[in-house]
C-alpha cells in the first residue's frame, strides 16, 4: 500500500535510477516492464485526514520530509508490519511504529546460490 504520490515517485525513479520517459526513448523495454509490474502491484490509497495527522506527528518525531512522513503514515495507518525502503538516511532504526526493512536485508527470491554440481549430476 502506498499513497498515490508513490506512483508518480516511481515513474520519476524506476529501477537503476532512470526515468520512465528516458527508458521508453532508449527502447529499454525490460525496465519499463519491471516498472509496470511494480506499479500494478501497488495498493494506492488516498491521503485522508487521519493519515495526514499521523504524517504530521511522524514528521515532527523523526524529522521527516512531508512525502516521507506521508509514505510512512500510510503504511502505519493501514497496519502494515513492514516498511521497505532504500532510504537509510531518513528511515533509521529509531522508528518504533513499524519494522523498517532495507531491500539488501531481504532474502534473495531466487534462493541461496550454490557452488559446485547439483546433487543430480
Amino acid at each position: 500500500m502506498a499513497p498515490r504520490a508513490a506512483a508518480a515517485d516511481a515513474l520519476r525513479r524506476p529501477p537503476r535510477g532512470r526515468g520512465a520517459r528516458q527508458a521508453l526513448r532508449d527502447g529499454s523495454t525490460d525496465e519499463v516492464r519491471i516498472l509496470a509490474g511494480l506499479l500494478a502491484r501497488l495498493d494506492l490509497r488516498p491521503v485522508d485526514r487521519a493519515t495526514a495527522e499521523l504524517a504530521t506527528a511522524l514528521a515532527a518525531r523523526y524529522r521527516l520530509r512531508t512525502t516521507d512522513a506521508t509514505h510512512l503514515a500510510t503504511a502505519v495507518g493501514m497496519g502494515a508490519r513492514r516498511f521497505i525502503t532504500n532510504n537509510k538516511r531518513d528511515f533509521g532504526p529509531d522508528i518504533e511504529e513499524i519494522d523498517v526493512t532495507y531491500p539488501d536485508a531481504l532474502p534473495d527470491p531466487a534462493g541461496p546460490s550454490r557452488i559446485g554440481p547439483s546433487p543430480a549430476e
